[in-house]
């Protein structure tokens, strides 16, 4: 499963117009977007990323 997202994700990145967002800024507007069906994450380095519920300040 983990491995058919993955290649999913090689299929898709690199095109400019396709399935696959990269960086944090794309990803963070194609989930307020609602658009993500599978979310991959890796380092996020010294982000920090709130999810905009009753809990984020």
């Amino acid at each position: 499963m983990i491995a058919d997202a993955a290649d999913r994700y090689v299929a898709e990145a690199g095109r400019r117009w396709g399935l696959a967002a990269e960086g944090l800024t794309a990803v963070c507007g194609a989930l307020r977007n609602g658009e993500v069906e599978t979310l991959l994450i890796g380092d996020l380095e010294a982000a920090t990323v709130v999810d905009g519920g009753a809990s984020a300040r």
